[in-house]
């Protein structure tokens, strides 16, 4: 049997933060596999990256990197610096979020699905090396 995960909601609120990082830092002492955060209310991969600096063992990623609010190259490139300081411990969880929670934001979700498909190729061909931004 697989050791449990535990995703962690999290918001700018005062000391919301510091709970969450400190929550992951116990989910490692306890043997948890992942500590995966959420995009509603912080910056999810700013936040895997500290928790990824506080932790040594433990899988950090996101639930879901809203992929509306940062275009794909910058969400690469964060994943892999993340991945430089925390090896093959970064989980990069890339979704739409919901229209409620965009409309918060200030952002029109329009073709959701390919605008996802859009996004992933683009992650996937930096990862691989291919982006010309790369070159």
């Amino acid at each position: 049997m697989q050791t449990p995960g535990i995703v962690l909601y999290n918001s700018l609120a005062p000391g919301l933060i510091e709970k969450t990082v400190t929550y992951a830092q116990l989910a490692e002492e306890r043997g948890f596999r992942t500590a995966l955060v959420s995009e509603a209310g912080s910056d999810s991969l700013a936040l895997a990256q500290h928790i990824a600096s506080v932790t040594k063992r433990i899988q950090v990623g996101t639930c879901i990197t809203n992929v509306y609010l940062r275009p794909a190259l910058l969400a690469a490139l964060h994943a892999i610096t993340i991945d430089r300081f925390a090896p093959e411990r970064l989980l990069l969880g890339l979704g739409t979020s919901s229209e409620a929670l965009n409309n918060a934001y200030g952002v029109t979700m329009q073709k959701p699905a390919a605008t996802l498909r859009e996004y992933i190729r683009t992650v996937a061909g930096v990862f691989r090396g291919e982006h010309e931004a790369l070159t």
